[in-house]
């Protein structure tokens, strides 16, 4: 039996009220893809996701040194990897669509993630993929 998506609005009264999910982000919205259970898949990554969050939203304010410091994390998360560019990619569309005067830098992010997730899918060495992503990406926001 298929199911429609939810929107928007009510998947996000849904989970705050009946599972205790908090500070939902529009990136995370996108990311449910109106669904329940991909909701309930990312709330139990919601760690890595803040982190990631907190690492993109700075990465115009700080250095390339603490910038790779604050991405611990992502580099003990190879299982989970695909998912987690993806919500990059999803992060990046959706700040190219609300600042439209630095579209270009950040789908040039996104191209940077493709190339990271090509790279990856080649078997190429996991933590130096990552070193790549988080260098590229910095130099993007920081030229």
């Amino acid at each position: 039996m298929h199911f429609g998506a939810i929107n928007d609005e009510e998947l996000k009264t849904y989970l705050q009220q009946n599972l205790e999910f908090k500070n939902i982000t529009d990136t995370m919205l996108k990311m449910f893809e109106g669904s329940i259970g991909k909701a309930i898949k990312i709330k139990e990554k919601m760690q890595i996701y803040n982190e990631i969050n907190l690492i993109l939203e700075n990465i115009q304010n700080q250095g390339m040194i603490e910038i790779l410091n604050s991405s611990t994390n992502l580099y003990k998360q190879k299982e989970n990897i695909n998912e987690i560019l993806e919500y990059i990619n999803v992060y990046f569309l959706e700040k190219a669509k609300e600042e439209y005067y630095n579209a270009k830098s950040y789908l040039n992010a996104i191209k940077i993630v493709e190339d990271t997730k090509k790279r990856l899918n080649f078997n190429s060495n996991y933590d130096m993929s990552i070193d790549n992503l988080l260098m590229n990406i910095w130099e993007e926001f920081n030229n």
